[in-house]
């Protein structure tokens, strides 16, 4: 792949919990992407691209259509460090591709977490896919994307 694959920005106000005033804008960074199932490519799913996560996490709901090689199993930690916060995760290899409106990459080979159910996003992490790949982004130009190393 020698094009760019464009990623884009959500932003969404954070509202406070009590009176309701809104406390900052969230940004996120995005991008779309495509898993190998049984019958081809899946439908497209938007995905968070978090450069600081280790590895990509996949809610049950995608990734129960796709064809995985679970390697192990493993506990997902975040921030909050209690015993009731920790997700028990399946650790895959999973193939993924991501695209834009003119262009897609090559087959990808990720590991991923794989979530027990829905209430996670879908996260492309670090490993596997974005040591592989340069990231570009400036949220005040909103420009954005993602490009093969060559």
């Amino acid at each position: 792949m020698n094009e760019k694959i464009q990623l884009f920005f959500s932003t969404e106000p954070v509202i406070d919990s009590k009176n309701g005033i809104e406390l900052h804008q969230g940004i996120r960074l995005l991008t779309v992407v495509q898993f190998m199932t049984s019958q081809g490519w899946s439908n497209p799913e938007s995905a968070i691209v978090d450069t600081g996560a280790p590895i990509s996490l996949v809610p049950q709901k995608i990734w129960r259509r796709c064809i995985t090689r679970v390697i192990g199993e493993t506990e997902l930690r975040g921030v909050i460090p209690k015993k009731e916060c920790v997700l028990v995760v399946k650790v895959a290899i999973i193939e993924l591709r991501l695209i834009d409106p003119k262009y897609a990459t090559e087959t990808i080979e990720i590991n991923a977490y794989l979530a027990p159910d829905d209430n996670v996003p879908l996260v492309i992490g670090f490993e596997k896919l974005l040591s592989e790949f340069d990231v570009f982004f400036s949220y005040h130009t909103q420009d954005a994307f993602i490009e093969a190393v060559e």
